[in-house]
């Protein structure tokens, strides 16, 4: 549709990954729980996730009882944060209201 952002699958994934993250009840979230929620493969969700660790977002720990938890409080993180660990720019072809 001409006039809506639209996201890679990547940006999508960490979006959905952060949201389950913040929404979890558990202050460590593993990454077979987050791949089941999102169905994306786990090897997949590793690198985007990894790449959410390197920009502060999330915090990581490793062995069997490991996972990701967030770095910064919900409130504190906004969708075009995660948006520019991944594309750098906005682009938007237009108003999707014409206005």
């Amino acid at each position: 549709m001409p006039g809506v952002v639209h996201i890679s699958e990547m940006v999508s994934l960490a979006l959905h990954s952060m949201v389950f993250i913040a929404d979890s009840d558990k202050d460590i979230v593993n990454v077979k729980e987050i791949s089941a929620a999102t169905g994306c493969s786990e090897a997949h969700l590793v690198k985007v996730l990894q790449r959410l660790v390197q920009a502060g977002f999330l915090y990581s720990i490793r062995g069997p009882k490991g996972g990701f938890g967030l770095n910064k409080q919900p409130e504190d993180i906004t969708l075009l944060d995660i948006y520019q660990v991944f594309d750098s720019s906005l682009g938007v072809a237009g108003c999707p209201t014409n206005h």
